[in-house]
């Protein structure tokens, strides 16, 4: 139960309690030297007053019977008490030879000693049931309106840039299917971070066509021609592309190394966008629209320039 802490208590052997969780300020596994010169594994326990004084008057008692220590009314040991214990200060010996096995069972019993002996409580402020169908939905609706995102930046690139914005609406559809072929090869599973690097990324790919686009249309109202303008157009913008390209993939590969859960997810799925991007914009996209500027070279106003006067 999130609402309260583990309850720990040490019962003699009628069910009463001696002590509880609240006398107990430690527990921790340690190696003892017996007198004969062997080594032994113990969890050594440290009460407070009140404890010390309790366990001490239990001791006196019990000398030879074992103590019974639950927690939540669970059995965790059951040590045998040798002497008066006065000093506020106990040890439990493991009752095995085996030291290795000896030091796993000591450090599991300090443990389960020290988390039934939490200094505080917990209150609850609020709490939600949050079925299996909300994350469901929540993926549902990211796609859907990573697609409608997608079609109306599609439409914009065209309005504005004309034969370009198309030849940028192609290589975009080509982009998300390379990045999603990469994905199920590689089995990573498509969660809500993984939608967000790929619109992320698709940002990344659309902004470096309008990089592109914008340097060909510098070149036209210039009074080159189509042909030129594209290669032109191209070669000023690589450099600016390569250069954002690879601090993002830079930012990438430190979520990935030093991230964790959802955040590695989302380095791992931004770093391959950035690099299918870049390839896509650089490359397919060139080689695109240098095929679309030999069949129409002649109407610069289709390429998003000014008409010549």
């Amino acid at each position: 139960n999130l609402g309260q802490t583990a309850k720990l208590e040490f019962r003699d052997p009628d069910g009463n309690v001696i002590v509880d969780g609240s006398n107990i300020i430690s527990a921790t596994e340690q190696q003892i030297q017996s007198e004969i010169g062997t080594y032994q594994e113990v969890v050594s326990l440290n009460f407070n007053e009140e404890g010390r004084q309790k366990f001490s008057q239990a001791t006196e008692d019990l000398v030879g019977r074992s103590i019974s220590i639950y927690l939540d009314d669970t059995l965790i040991s059951a040590p045998v008490v040798n002497e008066p214990i006065t000093t506020g200060n106990a040890v439990i010996s493991m009752g095995t030879s085996d030291l290795t096995e000896a030091k796993k069972e000591a450090t599991e019993l300090a443990s389960l000693i020290d988390s039934g002996a939490l200094p505080f409580g917990l209150t609850v402020v609020s709490s939600q049931y949050i079925g299996p169908t909300v994350g469901s939905k929540a993926l549902d609706i990211s796609i859907k309106a990573a697609l409608i995102g997608t079609v109306l930046v599609m439409i914009y690139m065209i309005f504005i840039y004309k034969i370009p914005g198309l030849v940028s609406s192609i290589s975009l559809v080509t982009y998300i299917g390379i990045v999603l072929l990469l994905l199920s090869n590689m089995g990573i599973t498509l969660t809500l971070p993984g939608i967000a690097g790929i619109i992320l990324s698709i940002g990344m790919a659309v902004d470096a066509n309008i990089v592109i686009f914008e340097r060909i249309k510098e070149e036209l109202n210039l009074g080159k021609s189509i042909q030129k303008s594209v290669n032109l157009g191209f070669k000023n913008a690589t450099s600016s592309i390569i250069d954002a390209n690879i601090t993002t993939a830079i930012a990438a590969i430190s979520l990935y190394i030093f991230g964790i859960g959802t955040v590695k997810g989302f380095g791992i799925v931004l770093l391959i966008g950035v690099i299918v991007s870049m390839i896509t914009a650089i490359f397919f996209t060139r080689f695109m629209l240098k095929n679309f500027s030999a069949i129409c070279n002649k109407n610069v106003k289709l390429y998003g320039g000014k008409a010549n006067g």
